[in-house]
């Protein structure tokens, strides 16, 4: 059951519409010939050209004189939007569940969205778009803090942040951003040591703790910094790219916690893949 559904995901990740998805997947597959071959040679038959034509190019990588040469496959683009970077959500919820249809909960947060611009209305200061992401995501929803079951994989998958409501910093702080950039306003992550918060017009907000509005005198004293210096507009902003990294270095540690060897193989194979495509 493990391996056919390993193959699904290989199926799926291969055939994504996505060009920097497909990369990526190839560029794993690639470098761990010993782990995949079994399954990519079994998609050769795939009705998909798109995975078709992928485990063809594969396969003359791991075979040079099979066939006649092929184009080498473009290396994964970096990750250089929240856009690119949800979609990688998406990617990385699939190879867990490769029947995943990321639709619904698309429309989830173009509802949270909405919902967002609703309770501003004509109230455009940032302190009423900070007010209104903790009225709604944490008050309405109930988006919180997983802190009973902290290092679960789970909170780190996107599709499963939404359905139980529960996440940790970075998660929660992702669905506050991508929610919030659903109602048209400017919202970035915020990648302070150990603990991930997001911004939304240059305010910042700790998801896990209900989207409490955190001043620049509350993150001097935290963070032992000089106020002047967390009023600044770069504090601590983070990229799209090192934000998948620091998700993959979640999960690797919560894989680690469990004992599963398999799985960590896999998150180190992607984190190494984006560390090396990334400027």
């Amino acid at each position: 059951m493990a391996q056919a559904t390993q193959r699904q995901a290989l199926e799926s990740l291969l055939g994504d519409e996505d060009e920097a998805t497909r990369a990526l997947t190839i560029s794993q597959l690639r470098a761990h010939r010993a782990d995949y071959e079994p399954w990519v040679r079994e998609l050769q038959s795939c009705a998909n050209a798109r995975v078709r034509d992928a485990v063809r190019r594969i396969l003359q990588e791991w075979e040079p004189g099979a066939g006649a040469p092929s184009p080498e496959p473009a290396s994964p683009a970096p990750l250089e939007t929240w856009e690119q970077l949800e979609h990688f959500c998406w990617m990385l919820a699939k190879t867990e569940q490769p029947a995943l249809q990321e639709s619904g909960y698309v429309k989830t947060l173009d509802a949270w969205g909405l919902r967002l611009a609703a309770v501003v209305g004509g109230a455009a200061g940032a302190e009423h778009k900070a007010r209104a992401l903790r009225l709604v995501l944490a008050g309405e929803l109930g988006l919180r803090g997983n802190r009973s079951d902290y290092y679960a994989p789970a909170n780190s998958y996107l599709d499963r942040v939404l359905e139980t409501r529960m996440g940790i910093p970075l998660s929660l702080s992702l669905v506050y951003l991508f929610a919030a950039r659903r109602a048209g306003w400017e919202a970035w992550g915020v990648a302070t040591p150990g603990h991930y918060l997001m911004a939304v017009e240059g305010l910042i907000l700790d998801p896990y703790f209900g989207g409490v509005l955190l001043t620049p005198e509350v993150l001097a004293e935290r963070f032992a910094m000089p106020a002047e210096a967390c009023r600044q507009p770069g504090f601590f902003r983070a990229s799209p790219a090192d934000t998948a990294q620091r998700m993959l270095a979640n999960l690797l540690n919560s894989y680690t916690r469990l004992g599963d060897a398999a799985r960590c193989r896999r998150i180190r194979a992607y984190l190494n893949i984006l560390q090396e495509n990334t400027p």
